[in-house]
């Protein structure tokens, strides 16, 4: 089977539109952030969508009112859910991404 010049351009097409799709994914990615929380609130964590961590806050009354290990449990499920809040945003960017090769794979 041999390709015509014509279909080169098209699939040259495609994946410059692919690629162009993983580009505003990873930019959305780097512009969002997401924030975890546990304990009503007391504690809080903030990153980016890509992972970068930004703050974390814990109210002086789970300092004052906690074991050690209990705050670190805190931080821990404050982390964990940012993280879930994370997986959940990446699956519905790179569903962008499936659509565009789904398109691909169409044509």
């Amino acid at each position: 089977m041999s390709i015509n010049q014509e279909q080169l351009n098209h699939l040259r097409q495609q994946a410059l539109a692919l690629q162009a799709e993983v580009a505003n994914v990873q930019e959305a990615m780097n512009a969002t952030e997401v924030t975890g929380v546990a304990a009503d609130g007391q504690v809080t964590v903030t990153m980016t969508a890509a992972g970068e961590f930004l703050s974390v806050h814990l109210d002086p009354n789970v300092l004052e009112d906690n074991p050690a290990d209990e705050v670190e449990a805190l931080i821990l499920a404050a982390l964990r859910d940012a993280t879930a809040q994370l997986k959940d945003h990446a699956a519905q960017r790179t569903g962008a991404i499936s659509s565009v090769l789904d398109r691909l794979r169409a044509s």
